[in-house]
Protein backbone atom coordinates (compact mmCIF):
# COMPACT_ATOMS: atom_id res chain seq x y z
CA UNK A 1 0.00 0.00 0.00
CA UNK A 2 1.55 3.50 -0.95
CA UNK A 3 0.69 7.27 0.51
CA UNK A 4 -2.69 7.30 -1.18
CA UNK A 5 -4.10 4.19 0.50
CA UNK A 6 -2.78 5.00 4.09
CA UNK A 7 -3.87 8.41 3.81
CA UNK A 8 -7.37 7.17 2.97
CA UNK A 9 -7.62 4.73 5.53
CA UNK A 10 -6.79 7.22 7.50
CA UNK A 11 -9.66 9.41 6.95
CA UNK A 12 -11.19 6.24 7.61
CA UNK A 13 -10.03 5.59 11.05
CA UNK A 14 -10.54 9.12 12.14
CA UNK A 15 -14.21 9.48 11.44
CA UNK A 16 -14.81 6.10 12.26
CA UNK A 17 -13.16 7.43 16.17
CA UNK A 18 -15.08 10.38 15.64
CA UNK A 19 -18.74 8.41 15.53
CA UNK A 20 -18.01 6.21 17.85
CA UNK A 21 -16.51 9.12 20.24
CA UNK A 22 -19.66 11.00 19.67
CA UNK A 23 -17.91 13.84 18.78
CA UNK A 24 -18.60 13.85 14.37
CA UNK A 25 -22.38 13.59 13.21
CA UNK A 26 -22.96 11.31 10.27
CA UNK A 27 -22.61 13.84 7.61
CA UNK A 28 -19.11 14.85 8.93
CA UNK A 29 -18.14 10.94 9.34
CA UNK A 30 -19.01 10.92 5.33
CA UNK A 31 -17.08 13.70 4.17
CA UNK A 32 -14.13 11.65 5.88
CA UNK A 33 -15.53 8.63 3.39
CA UNK A 34 -15.75 11.08 0.58
CA UNK A 35 -11.93 11.99 0.94
CA UNK A 36 -11.36 8.11 1.89
CA UNK A 37 -12.79 7.16 -1.68
CA UNK A 38 -10.99 10.10 -3.57
CA UNK A 39 -7.68 9.04 -2.33
CA UNK A 40 -8.58 5.36 -3.43
CA UNK A 41 -9.97 7.14 -6.73
CA UNK A 42 -6.25 8.39 -7.04
CA UNK A 43 -4.47 5.55 -6.44
CA UNK A 44 -6.55 3.13 -9.29
CA UNK A 45 -5.91 6.10 -11.64
CA UNK A 46 -1.99 5.99 -10.92
CA UNK A 47 -2.07 1.97 -11.04
CA UNK A 48 -4.05 1.97 -14.41
CA UNK A 49 -6.89 0.18 -11.87
CA UNK A 50 -9.84 2.20 -14.57
CA UNK A 51 -13.05 0.45 -13.07
CA UNK A 52 -11.69 0.91 -9.58
CA UNK A 53 -11.23 4.37 -10.40
CA UNK A 54 -14.75 4.92 -11.62
CA UNK A 55 -16.52 2.73 -8.65
CA UNK A 56 -14.15 4.82 -6.16
CA UNK A 57 -14.85 8.62 -7.95
CA UNK A 58 -18.98 7.85 -7.69
CA UNK A 59 -18.66 6.49 -4.14
CA UNK A 60 -16.37 9.54 -3.31
CA UNK A 61 -18.67 12.05 -5.45
CA UNK A 62 -21.99 10.49 -3.03
CA UNK A 63 -20.37 10.89 0.51
CA UNK A 64 -19.36 14.49 -0.79
CA UNK A 65 -22.88 14.86 -1.43
CA UNK A 66 -24.39 13.31 1.62
CA UNK A 67 -21.95 16.03 3.05
CA UNK A 68 -22.15 18.93 1.97
CA UNK A 69 -26.18 18.09 2.24
CA UNK A 70 -25.99 17.74 5.50
CA UNK A 71 -24.56 20.88 6.17
CA UNK A 72 -20.95 19.83 5.72
CA UNK A 73 -20.50 22.68 3.20
CA UNK A 74 -22.37 25.50 5.00
CA UNK A 75 -19.44 27.85 5.68
CA UNK A 76 -18.68 26.97 2.10
CA UNK A 77 -21.84 28.00 0.61
CA UNK A 78 -22.08 31.02 2.51
CA UNK A 79 -18.82 32.06 1.07
CA UNK A 80 -19.76 31.85 -2.38
CA UNK A 81 -22.97 33.18 -1.90
CA UNK A 82 -21.01 36.34 -0.56
CA UNK A 83 -18.80 36.01 -3.48
CA UNK A 84 -21.57 35.95 -5.96
CA UNK A 85 -23.13 38.36 -4.27
CA UNK A 86 -20.18 41.10 -6.22
CA UNK A 87 -20.43 40.30 -9.25
CA UNK A 88 -23.92 41.89 -11.20
CA UNK A 89 -25.18 41.80 -14.52
CA UNK A 90 -24.64 43.66 -17.14
CA UNK A 91 -26.36 44.72 -19.97
CA UNK A 92 -24.92 44.94 -23.01
CA UNK A 93 -25.91 45.60 -26.77
CA UNK A 94 -25.41 44.01 -29.96
CA UNK A 95 -22.73 46.00 -31.75
CA UNK A 96 -24.90 47.93 -34.69
CA UNK A 97 -23.35 48.57 -37.82
CA UNK A 98 -24.07 51.85 -39.51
Amino acid sequence: MNALGYSGMACLVVGAAGIASGQLRTHHFSGFVGAEFGFFAVDDLRRHNYLWALIDAAASAYFAWHWWKGGGGDDTKGRLREWGRKFQGVRRTAPSVA
